[in-house]
């Protein structure tokens, strides 16, 4: 409302002015005005110098300031305006921060430009960062457009259309490349093309990827590629449904190549190549080494296979037809087996058990096993040389036509108890010639006193025939006792047993033999074996050594048995 003014009068006391009642609904009526527009009606919003609340806005034609007591504009704000709504203005100057900013017509902002973090518009050089691009670029100017990436951004400067690429192109995920239909081709400028960890690139049915395709080909890593093309670099290749991929053209691996199934119809290599499976129809030439290391090598059907330096087969091979090998043949595994009616060896003499040190403990359990029934247990038969017992042992009975026994000489030499000891090796015979010397005289000197059997087995329970073939070397009649002569110097009156067992001689062990006879209660009668007086004449000694399994050191498990077929001289009839 208008402000309303109080009517004095005319004069003092004039009585034409307002009553003292209008005039206190004048004041009144000017203050509630007041109150209202800088209060809620009954108190004012003014408190520190700032009016807290006012429900009326400010109208004035002069210049207004916040944060100031001297505007230099229309508004002048010294400090922080937050608005909530939105601000109309011909011209902003300053900085500003804005949720939300649009631009309608032709604006000039004289700094940079920040949007978020990610992007910047710089005013005095009028570049604009940002992390990526997105829309429609066929207006911009000065953008390889593939070919590759300039050396320097001055569009003025030689530099700018001079491009270079990096040498290696990372695929860092699955891809699928496939051109739109008007082009089956897909190329790149780089020349080597990595595919990252377990990730796949995969080239769609009926399209070509082509890398380098400027035919550079030089990248930096391993010197310059030969030929006009680049490199693709993967740890698998498969086709489209992951089966095998086909190269129409051919395949040239000069280093190394390890295939798992290999099938050609013609085959040529300079290097090396590994597969675990090898099929080759047509014509098969190596040069340098073929390897076959796991799996099956189905088929080798060539017309002509050469391999001119070495063929490591390490798993399995099967040969249909023939196999010559004209060098040696060393197979190496844990069984060799051959099914074949006929084997013919042109060797005398083949090696069993053969090692770089051979000794008779790698020796033992050695020699030759015939299957037998598979339906009994332990039913094979064998041959095997046993070091503890240093023989052969047969599982089975052997029926031999015709047996040639080796024949050695004894030995003899004097004891401490000057004792002669005839001593028969078993390990280098079972039959022993010994001539009985010519002594005429006196003293036990002129007999055998102990016999020493050397070597007896004693690694489990045995029996063993001995054959001691005497020949008297003079006539000693008359009952003198000389050269085992007489029963009180009878031939193994005494006995030494030197056992064997697991390769090792055990200490000797003294017995006696016992010799044929009557046989008494007491077991007297029994009669010793007695040498034929006569000179020339020749005498069969046999001793039967058994060992019945007991402890190989006690004299007890040892018996010696001894007897005499002799008299052996020509007859009146002869030559």
């Amino acid at each position: 409302m208008a402000k309303v003014g109080i009517n004095t009068g005319t004069a003092a006391n004039a009585g034409d002015g307002s009553t003292l009642r209008a005039g206190g609904n004048i004041i009144n009526a000017n203050f509630d005005e007041i109150y209202n527009y800088f209060g809620d009606g009954s108190s004012l919003s003014f408190s520190g110098g700032n009016w807290v609340d006012v429900n009326t806005g400010i109208n004035t034609l002069s210049y207004v300031g916040i944060g100031t007591t001297n505007p230099t504009d229309a508004l002048t704000v010294r400090g922080t305006g937050n608005f909530t709504g939105v601000v109309t203005a011909s011209n902003f100057s300053g900085i500003g921060s804005f949720t939300d900013f649009t631009v309608s017509a032709g604006s000039t902002f004289n700094g940079n430009v920040n949007v978020g973090a990610a992007i910047t518009a710089y005013a005095a050089t009028g570049i604009i960062s940002a992390t990526k691009y997105y829309g429609d670029g066929s207006s911009l100017i000065s953008v390889a457009s593939g070919l590759g990436t300039a050396l320097s951004d001055d569009t003025s400067s030689a530099l700018n259309k001079m491009y270079y690429v990096n040498a290696t192109l990372g695929v860092g995920a699955t891809i699928t490349v496939d051109p739109p239909a008007s082009s089956m081709v897909a190329f790149t400028n780089y020349p080597n093309v990595e595919v990252q960890g377990d990730y796949d690139l995969i080239i769609a049915d009926g399209d070509d990827f082509i890398p380098d395709i400027l035919g550079i080909g030089t990248t930096g890593i391993g010197g310059v590629l030969s030929g006009s093309g680049g490199r693709v670099r993967a740890d698998n290749y498969t086709n489209k449904s992951g089966g095998a991929p086909t190269f129409p053209a051919g395949v040239v691996v000069s280093g190394v190549a390890t295939v798992g199934d290999l099938s050609l119809t013609g085959f040529s290599a300079s290097g090396i190549v590994t597969s675990t499976g090898l099929e080759v129809n047509g014509n098969a030439d190596v040069s340098g080494n073929l390897y076959a290391v796991t799996g099956v090598v189905t088929t080798l059907t060539s017309t002509t296979a050469t391999v001119s330096n070495s063929l490591t087969v390490t798993n399995d091979a099967t040969i249909g037809g023939g196999l010559t090998i004209t060098g040696n043949l060393t197979v190496d595994g844990t069984q060799s087996i051959i099914n074949t009616e006929t084997l013919d060896v042109s060797d005398k003499v083949v090696g069993i058990a053969s090692t770089t040190n051979a000794t008779n403990t790698t020796a033992a359990g050695a020699g030759i096993e015939i299957y037998a029934s598979s339906a009994t247990a332990n039913n094979n038969k064998t041959i095997l040389w046993q070091n503890t017992s240093n023989s052969f042992e047969f599982s089975d009975t052997v029926k031999f036509k015709g047996v040639s026994e080796t024949v050695a000489a004894a030995t003899t030499y004097t004891d401490a108890s000057s004792n002669i000891v005839l001593e028969l090796d078993l390990e280098a015979a079972t039959t022993y010639t010994y001539t009985m010397p010519s002594v005429w005289s006196s003293g036990r000197g002129s007999n055998i006193g102990i016999v020493s059997f050397k070597n007896l087995p004693a690694n489990a329970a045995n029996g063993m025939t001995v054959t001691l073939i005497t020949t008297q070397g003079a006539a000693h009649g008359g009952g003198t006792g000389y050269a085992n002569t007489v029963g009180s110097n009878g031939i193994g009156a005494t006995c030494t047993i030197i056992p064997k067992a697991s390769g090792s001689a055990i200490a000797g062990i003294s017995t006696r033999a016992r010799a044929g006879g009557t046989g008494g209660a007491n077991i007297s009668g029994i009669t010793t074996v007695t040498l034929s007086p006569g000179k020339d004449v020749v005498d069969f000694i046999s001793f039967f050594l058994h060992y019945n399994g007991g402890t190989n050191t006690a004299r007890t498990s040892y018996k010696v048995y001894v007897s005499k077929n002799g008299g052996f001289g020509f007859g009146t009839v002869g030559i």
